[in-house]
């Protein structure tokens, strides 16, 4: 079970499901455009990517956001930012193909109210096909 820094447990947006730590790139050597971490659903399988967001000024430099520790709280777990426990709200939804440029699914963005963090929830529901005489792999997807 996830919980976030503020020791409230995290769950997924999909499904209500138990959420469990993939990769934490807080404390690492990082590009700009990296996640902060991966979450995976034990339940429904949807990945879940946090992403520190910024703005940027007119020379494309990114702006220090304030942190607001006063901002509202989640009102139930399947809301909360896994970053920092506050209030992430959902913004768009998109098929799986539109964003990744194949597979069946759903791709969900929501962004947290205190931190800033940008959640990307995605869930592919199409089976990878196998390709005959692949000797590499016994499966492949094309």
């Amino acid at each position: 079970m996830f919980e976030s820094p503020d020791k409230k447990t995290c769950t997924c947006w999909y499904c209500d499901g138990e959420l469990q730590l993939v990769e934490d790139l807080r404390n690492s050597d990082r590009c700009d455009d990296d996640p902060l971490m991966i979450l995976q659903c034990m339940d429904c399988g949807a990945d879940l990517w946090i992403y520190e967001n910024a703005d940027y000024d007119e020379d494309g430099n990114p702006i220090e956001l304030e942190y607001s520790e006063d901002a509202e709280d989640a009102p139930y777990d399947r809301n909360r930012c896994p970053n920092c426990g506050g209030y992430a709200i959902w913004g768009s939804d998109f098929n799986y193909d539109e964003v990744f440029g194949e597979g069946s699914g759903i791709a969900s963005y929501l962004h947290c109210q205190r931190c800033f963090s940008s959640l990307e929830y995605s869930v592919r529901d199409d089976e990878p096909q196998i390709i005959e005489g692949d000797e590499d792999s016994a499966e492949a997807e094309i």
